[in-house]
């Protein structure tokens, strides 16, 4: 969601600086405005491609975007969201999704095996999320709000940043900053003879954008590790605004059931 966010601020003429240096050579600058990559010399390849953007608006004030996986990776936490003069737009996901795209990355663990990578790395999201609720300098996302609505999740960053944007500098933000506009300009760079392409693998642009990845088939191995992490998380996901519905699913609709039987059966012995 960084590089959508980017792109977006980017075609809204509102990203006045960007702290960093060019990696891609993109035409609208799609993914070179990130400082925190790692580079695997011995495969030739990045090995992390989590952004941490910085953002300086033309009226001067200056912010810091950050997603889930980039502190994942930089173990930053709040560090950067203390910066001096900078205020912090972070985008955060259901803690399943978010595990389950994490758990992706890692190689040091057996393919199955994302119960104990939950055991591991659970807790200290939670702490940083928990933190950020009381950090006033701070104003989180959710990722599934994007998805929902473009428009209005664009609309309310402006909201934050103090930027009045007309609905259809959005509109005609959100289409040039799609995942096909991405893919084709992936398709121009690849085919290009650019020196950065020189010995690594193709760069490859990412569609992470599904919502409720956990509840696809493939991933019903991990019921196991999803109860887990709705055990430690649900209270924290209900001060970010996720509905029982939203966290319990099927779940909350067998509870409400017998809730409903239950305060039934009550009544009618009242009554009687």
């Amino acid at each position: 969601m960084a590089s959508w966010i980017a792109n977006c601020f980017v075609e809204l003429d509102i990203l006045n600086s960007c702290r960093g240096y060019d990696v891609f050579n993109f035409v609208r600058k799609i993914d070179d405005m990130h400082d925190e990559y790692s580079f695997n010399s011995k495969s030739n390849d990045w090995d992390v491609f989590c952004p941490t953007i910085y953002y300086k608006f033309s009226q001067g004030k200056n912010f810091i975007f950050r997603n889930d996986i980039t502190i994942f990776h930089t173990g930053h936490g709040l560090l950067s969201f203390d910066e001096e003069n900078y205020d912090s737009i972070l985008a955060i996901r259901d803690p399943r999704d978010l595990m389950l795209s994490l758990f992706t990355w890692q190689t040091k663990y057996e393919k199955d095996d994302f119960f104990s990578f939950c055991i591991e790395n659970l807790e200290g999201f939670i702490n940083f999320y928990q933190s950020c609720l009381g950090y006033k300098k701070a104003r989180i996302f959710r990722f599934e709000d994007r998805k929902q609505d473009e428009q209005l999740f664009l609309r309310e960053i402006g909201k934050f940043c103090n930027l009045k944007i007309s609905d259809d500098k959005i509109l005609k933000a959100i289409s040039n900053s799609s995942i096909e506009v991405a893919m084709d300009q992936e398709s121009q760079i690849n085919k290009s003879e650019h020196k950065f392409f020189k010995n690594r693998t193709s760069f490859k642009v990412n569609n992470s954008g599904i919502i409720a990845k956990y509840k696809l088939k493939e991933n019903e191995r991990y019921q196991k590790a999803f109860d887990y992490i709705i055990k430690k998380a649900a209270p924290t996901m209900r001060k970010y605004g996720y509905a029982e519905e939203w966290i319990y699913g099927e779940k909350f609709d067998n509870m409400s059931k017998v809730k409903k039987i239950f305060n039934n059966y009550i009544l009618k012995n009242c009554e009687n």
